[in-house]
Parts: structure tokens; C-alpha cells; sequence
């Protein structure tokens, strides 16, 4: 025997009797008399494999250890070339493909054991066999956890007919890091509510559900008062509070539906006992608290968390509920620099473009100040979705007013000039969407301050709008973030394109050498580059940096009148090349800054006299 294990899908070896399941074919009543499940004096006669080939309903075949078994691929593989017979010779695995794909004994219940990584060759028929292996009446199977199954909406279509089955009797569904989206959330839901559902346990984790599946989830119960536990900020409720705010039916669908989980009970006394009760995920909670509030026409007066907001603001806009939905913004709730963004976030879910510019005409402080800057601090990619579409309705206002006058704008009304996000964690992906907003053709943000880990893709996404004609971009702060030469060098060609409007560059605490400074000093040189202030502190420039420096100073295109060095690994020498590029008649700096560098009282000499040439325009150090 190739393979030998005292259990498998190769067969078993019992009493001296082996089968190869490489060198031989074998008929299925020869295999199925290896099973363990029988003993030595055994065997599956004639008249017995007859019964079993006219009545596969009635039996379950278990091939145990596909993981192990060396023919994986093979049983994966098209095998139609073969008989569909069970009564015909064939190589085993052979067989056991036949069997597993239902190809003979049809409508028997076949499970195979295997590791999951494993038995995802066998595609989408293991869901399906699972199920029907659920509902046999010898199963006894109430616990069933799938993770990293790959499992799909088909494989819960199968899953959902088998849970309304009478012989099922799982009480414990977990999906794990499966592909399962609304649309098999919404099967799960109509499965839920059929009378012979068991579930009182569901978990659906790291899926590609949204909140329509969370929401058809919900639709599954009544909407329970479950706000006040929530602004009680009671995770945890006994029997006593649910009874006072769950009627008995609300609190069975929701056990049912394995969105609210009862423990174990406990005595609280000599002869009373009491159960604790617990939404399965916070969000649950918070979203049926949404639908309370909304249901009864009010806002939270008391803390909420965020994600309640969020959910009202997107039930509302289902509903229309315009004043409600103004009185939310207007909260009190929502003021203060903590939750400064969670207004952008709720006008977003809203989706009323036309709404959003009456609340802003009406509110004008809503999110900028007087003098027309907008600033946010911890933001995240997503977070920039909120941030987007409140730019493009400040771009249409700005429009507006510019058309209409004071036809549709409030005299209060102040176009965003300057945009800064400090603190916050953008990716490429978020800054795109930034930018998008930044090349809208009515947009006045000029200035823009990014506060955070910004990276080289970051910087490119920046570049190309730079370069956009609608960009109006003069001034931009990439303070303290990650940029390297490489981002850099996306800087030089955005610099030199004729659309670039930049005339302000700060550059702040980053990772920029030698390399970088000569990219940007490439782009001084250029006769489109407007660059006249540069601000290099806090990065790795030394005094080869300073030489691309000095060469660029001395080019009749650099319009550079002030440069900021601070902080850099810059000596005397450096100094020396400063003062001999501040004295040619093509220099136009007017301010330069070199504190906290490695110079001695030899630079200090050195720039003392360069301040006394005639040519020199230097007005501060």
C-alpha cells in the first residue's frame, strides 16, 4: 500500500487486508468493506450494496483525511471520462470523486475531513454536501464554525434551506473571513424568521457586509428601546432592566436571531436565580438605539457614541426627515473640538446635496471659521469621504455666490481658503480624495496643511493635482511626515509643469537628503517654477545639499527670497557657499535661516561679511 494510515480515504488496514489505491481499481462495495465502522467478520454483500445503490438517501459516507491523502488534485480534477456507475471498476479516487460531486449514490450525504486551506480544491460543492450531511436525522451537530472558508452567498443559499429543515438542529452558526455579502445576509435573514430556524447564536466576522446587511439583519426584530441601555452605558443588563424595556417577543427574536446573547443563569439568592443579557457586537446596539430615536422623532441629549449619530443621520435619509435631521447637526452633542468632524460625517451619510448648502448657508461656522480656513485633526482615508463632500458643497456655494450674489448666499458665508488636517493618517487612497475636491474649478483652497504620516504616494497624488489647471493650490505644509527623495522628485515635475501654482513649499521634519535638495533645486532653475519660499528645517541636508543650493540661487529663473535650513547637518563650509551665492547679482534671497546646524563663529564671520556687499539683499537670519 502507497499510502498507509489506520484511517483515510485511501481505506483502512484491518485484519491483514490492505487496499492500493494506486495500483489497483476497485468497485465501491470492495471500498465501503474497508470501513472502520466495520469489524473484522463483516462485509458489504451483494444484496446489501444493491439496497445501497437503490436507497443513498438513507446513508451518510465519510472520507476521512483528504488532507493527507496524495491524490488531492486528482479527485479535484474533471473525471467525466469515467462510467457513472457505482457498480463499475474505476480507480479509487476516482470513486471518491464521483461520490463527493454526487455523480452516484445521488442524495446520499457525503462529508470528507480535511484542513480548510485543503479542501478549497474541491470548490463550491463542500457547502452544499455540509448542509445535506446537517440535515440527516442521525446528525446531532448544534456548533458549526467556519473560518477562512472562503465560503460564498451560493454556499449560504445552502446553508439558508438547510436551517429551515426539521432535522437541523444547529443553535451556534459562526462564518469566519468568508466572502459572504448582503446579499447572503439577506438569506440568512428570511432563514431566521422560518419556524424551524434553531439559531440562537450568529457571528459574522470579517465579511463583506455593509450596513444594508446589518440592516436586514435588524428588520429581522421590532426596534427595542435599547438606546437607554445604551446611554446607561450598560454593555450588560440583567432580567429585572430587559423586562422594563423588552417586550417577550422583541426579546426572543433577538436571541433568535443570535443578535442578543443570554448567559448562564445565576442564583442571586437562596432560591432566585437571574440571567445577564448582552448585545453580541456593540454596533448592533447602537444601530437599533438609531432606529429608536428616529422612530421616536428625537436626538440623543445625553453622550452617544459616534457610530449612533452616523446611523441616524443615515436612516434619516431614507425618511426625509429634514427638520430632524437639522436639529442632529444643530446638537449640542456634536460641538466641541472631540467631535468637531462628526457633523461632516452625518451631513455625508445624509447624501442631500441641496440640503447641505441650506445648512451651510444657515450655519456659515458650521465647519469653517470667519477668515475661511477649515481644520480637522485625526482623519483616516475614509473619514476623507465626509471631508470630500463637504468641500464640493462649499466649491457649489462658493459658485453660487460668485453667479447669484446674494441671491442664494448668506452674506455670512465665507469661501474655504485654507484647508489644514492635522494629525491624521492618510494613504494614498484618502488623499486622492482630497485632491479630487482641490481640482474642483469653483474651489478657493489655496493653502493646505497636511499634518501627518504622508508618504511618497501620497506626495504623487499631490503632484498630479498640482498640476491639474483648476488647482489653485499657492501654498503647501508637508510638515512631519515620511517623505523621501523619491516624493521629492514627483515634487521637481510638479513645480516645472506651467499649471503649478505653488509659490510656498514647507517640507518640515522629514526624511529628505542631499538627493532630494538637488530634485528640487532642478525645478528652481526652471522658468515656470514660482517657488519664492522653501522650507527645508529638520531633515538630512548637508553641505552638498548646500552646494545644488547655491548653484540654483545664482540662476536668473529662481525666485526663491526665502530659505529655511534650520536643523540640518550643515558646517562652515556650507555657510561659506550661502554667503558666495547671497552676493551674485541674480540671488534675490532676502531671508535665510540656518539655526541649530554645526556652525562655529568661522560661518558667523563669513556671513557677517557677505552682509556688507552691496549685492547682498539678506534683511534677516
Amino acid at each position: 500500500m502507497e499510502e498507509k494510515h489506520s484511517s483515510g480515504m485511501a481505506g483502512q488496514i484491518q485484519g491483514g487486508k490492505t487496499l492500493s489505491i494506486t495500483e489497483k481499481s476497485a468497485v465501491l462495495q470492495e471500498i465501503l468493506t474497508f470501513s472502520s465502522l466495520l469489524d473484522d467478520d463483516s462485509n458489504i454483500d451483494d444484496f446489501t450494496f444493491e439496497y445501497i445503490v437503490k436507497h443513498p438517501k438513507e446513508f451518510m459516507i465519510i472520507l476521512d483525511g483528504y488532507d493527507e491523502y496524495s491524490q488531492q488534485d486528482y479527485i479535484a480534477g474533471n473525471l467525466e471520462e469515467h462510467p457513472i456507475d457505482a457498480r463499475h471498476k474505476m480507480p479509487v479516487a476516482v470513486l471518491c470523486s464521483k461520490l463527493i460531486k454526487g455523480k452516484i449514490l445521488k442524495g446520499a450525504h457525503v462529508l470528507i475531513t480535511s484542513r480548510p486551506d485543503e479542501s478549497d480544491k474541491l470548490g463550491g460543492i463542500r457547502f452544499k454536501r455540509l448542509c445535506e450531511a446537517l440535515q440527516h436525522p442521525s446528525c446531532e451537530l448544534t456548533t458549526l464554525e467556519l473560518e477562512i472558508h472562503r465560503s460564498t452567498d451560493t454556499g449560504v443559499t445552502s446553508l439558508c434551506k438547510a436551517l429551515q429543515h426539521p432535522n437541523f438542529k444547529l443553535t451556534t452558526l459562526k462564518l469566519k473571513d468568508d466572502l459572504i455579502t448582503d446579499a447572503g445576509v439577506a438569506s440568512l435573514c428570511k432563514a431566521l424568521q422560518h419556524p424551524n430556524c434553531k439559531l440562537t447564536t450568529l457571528k459574522l466576522k470579517g465579511d463583506l457586509i455593509t450596513d444594508t446587511g446589518v440592516a436586514s439583519l435588524c428588520e429581522t426584530l421590532p426596534y427595542p428601546s435599547s438606546a437607554k441601555l445604551l446611554l446607561e452605558r450598560k454593555p450588560t443588563f440583567d432580567e429585572s432592566e430587559i423586562e422594563g424595556g423588552f417586550e417577550l417577543e422583541e426579546v426572543n427574536k433577538l436571541k433568535g436571531s443570535g443578535l442578543l446573547y443570554c448567559g448562564q443563569p445565576y442564583r442571586t439568592g437562596l432560591i432566585t436565580t437571574t440571567k445577564h443579557f448582552s448585545f453580541t457586537h456593540l454596533t448592533v446596539q447602537e444601530f437599533l438605539a438609531a432606529h429608536w430615536f428616529v422612530k421616536e422623532n428625537c436626538i440623543p441629549v445625553e453622550k452617544c457614541s459616534e457610530m449612533v449619530f452616523q446611523f441616524i443621520a443615515g436612516i434619516l435619509s431614507s425618511e426625509g426627515k429634514e427638520e430632524l435631521m437639522e436639529k442632529l447637526l444643530t446638537s449640542g452633542q456634536l460641538s466641541g473640538s472631540i467631535r468637531e468632524f462628526l457633523r461632516a460625517k452625518c451631513l455625508s451619510e445624509y447624501q442631500d446635496k441641496e440640503f447641505a448648502k441650506t445648512f451651510i448657508r444657515n450655519y456659515p461656522q458650521a465647519f469653517s471659521s470667519l477668515d475661511g480656513v477649515v481644520s480637522f485633526s485625526s482623519l483616516s482615508d475614509i473619514d476623507c469621504i465626509a471631508l470630500s463632500f463637504v468641500l464640493d458643497i462649499i466649491s457649489e456655494l462658493t459658485k453660487e455666490k460668485a453667479v447669484e450674489a446674494q441671491h442664494k448666499c448668506s452674506d455670512k458665508f465665507v469661501p474655504v481658503e485654507e484647508l489644514r488636517l492635522v494629525d491624521s493618517h492618510l494613504t494614498m487612497s484618502g488623499i486622492q480624495r482630497v485632491c479630487n475636491s482641490l481640482i474642483n474649478e469653483h474651489s478657493l483652497v489655496s493653502e493646505l496643511f497636511i499634518g501627518g504620516p504622508v508618504t511618497d504616494t501620497g506626495v504623487a497624488s499631490l503632484c498630479e493635482a498640482l498640476q491639474h489647471p483648476s488647482c489653485k493650490l499657492t501654498t503647501l505644509k508637508l510638515n512631519r511626515n515620511k517623505i523621501t527623495d523619491t516624493g521629492v522628485a514627483s515634487l521637481r515635475e510638479a513645480l516645472q509643469h506651467l499649471s503649478c501654482k505653488l509659490t510656498k513649499l514647507k517640507l518640515n521634519r522629514n526624511k529628505i537628503t542631499d538627493t532630494g535638495v538637488a530634485s528640487l533645486c532642478e525645478a528652481l532653475q526652471h522658468p515656470s517654477c514660482k517657488l519664492t519660499t522653501l522650507i527645508l528645517m529638520g531633515n538630512e541636508i548637508t553641505d552638498v545639499g548646500v552646494a545644488s543650493l547655491c548653484e540654483a540661487l545664482q540662476h536668473p529663473s529662481c525666485e526663491l527670497t526665502t530659505l529655511n535650513l534650520m536643523g540640518n547637518e550643515i558646517t562652515d563650509a556650507g555657510v561659506a557657499s550661502l554667503c558666495e551665492a547671497s552676493q551674485h547679482p541674480s540671488c534675490k534671497l532676502t531671508a535665510l535661516k540656518l539655526n541649530r546646524n554645526k556652525i562655529t563663529d568661522t560661518g558667523v564671520a563669513s556671513l557677517c561679511e557677505a552682509l556688507q556687499h552691496p549685492s547682498c539683499k539678506l534683511t534677516r537670519l
